[in-house]
């Protein structure tokens, strides 16, 4: 299996970027290869990001409630 991933930041609070998978099961196997799609938003107290895959999407939320103590 081979992976690699690569953000950028956009602006300040916006960052977008990829990430591939090349994932080979057996020498019986062909290989398989995913590419999937990231953004992520940052704003004051909390983030929000996002993966898109074939077929799927992700989501996430975090929040920051105390120095200490964080909601995802």
């Amino acid at each position: 299996m081979i992976m690699g991933s690569y953000l950028q930041s956009v602006t300040p609070q916006l960052a977008l970027g990829l990430e591939a998978v090349w994932n080979r099961a057996a020498v019986t196997h062909g290989p398989e290869m995913v590419v999937s799609y990231a953004a992520r938003y940052k704003g004051t107290d909390w983030i929000a990001s996002a993966n898109l895959l074939p077929r799927v999407v992700c989501r996430r939320h975090r929040r920051r409630l105390t120095e200490k103590v964080e909601l995802v």
